[in-house]
């Protein structure tokens, strides 16, 4: 936003506790560079018809011509159900991640509002060595494993037989779709994967134990005037007050 200098924009957030949460914090990181927000929406999936219209008007209305939509898929579609059935061109939508490389964009009755739609999404960097465990995963190895069965099949796009072989019942049951026998080459189906989520989740674990780790040797002068909180006895807010925004 800083970079094509807009000053005022507008917020459609989803009525929930964790997007209102978010939403709240993009408005303040918003202020606090000096942007304006106009307008700051909630929509949900059980507003009727006329509630969402009446929000979409509301944004008609305004002068502001950015609108940052930060909802999911299935929130963002019922949203231009509704949009789609007024005029409410001249807007420039800001498209969440979680929702901007849904196939939405391929309904042809958005596409005059969607045209122009900015689309952010997180930069996913792949972490050393990932893709070569992927690699070394086999059933005949993690025996003991009991989600390994389930994860192979996800994988590879087979099923396992109840006993040592297929029985023509079973095979009748998943027509074309092979038995599995451990022997696949799973590699060859994650070629091409951003493997998006698992990055997240490393992420996030990496993160919660640097913040953790900041706990275990905290310096009072770095924390708080209250000084260092007890590693046995501490809440979520003071990991997150720690090192995590540095990760």
């Amino acid at each position: 936003m800083k970079f094509f200098n807009w000053t005022w924009i507008g917020i459609v957030g989803a009525d929930n506790d964790f997007r209102l949460y978010d939403s709240h914090k993009l408005t303040e990181l918003i202020e606090g560079e000096g942007i304006c927000v106009a307008f700051f929406e909630k929509i949900s999936l059980q507003q009727s018809q006329d509630q969402i219209l009446r929000i979409i008007n509301n944004m008609k209305k305004s002068s502001a011509k950015i609108v940052f939509i930060y909802v999911s898929a299935t929130e963002a579609i019922r949203f231009l159900q509704a949009a789609s059935s007024v005029d409410i061109s001249g807007k420039v939508w800001i498209a969440g991640a979680e929702w901007v490389t849904t196939p939405v964009f391929t309904i042809k009755e958005y596409w005059k509002i969607l045209n122009g739609t900015l689309g952010m999404a997180l930069a996913m960097t792949p972490f050393p060595g990932f893709q070569n465990f992927l690699n070394s995963i086999y059933p005949s190895i993690y025996q003991d494993d009991i989600f390994i069965k389930s994860f192979w099949e996800e994988a590879v796009g087979c099923w396992w037989p109840t006993g040592d072989m297929p029985t023509e019942e079973e095979m009748a049951v998943h027509g074309m779709t092979p038995p599995c026998t451990s022997k696949e080459m799973a590699e060859a189906r994650y070629k091409g994967q951003s493997f998006k989520y698992v990055t997240l989740v490393h992420n996030t674990v990496y993160a919660f134990a640097y913040g953790l780790h900041d706990l275990l040797f905290c310096k009072s002068h770095h924390f708080s005037a209250a000084g260092c909180p007890s590693i046995s006895h501490f809440r979520s807010w003071q990991v997150s007050r720690q090192n995590i925004k540095y990760i």
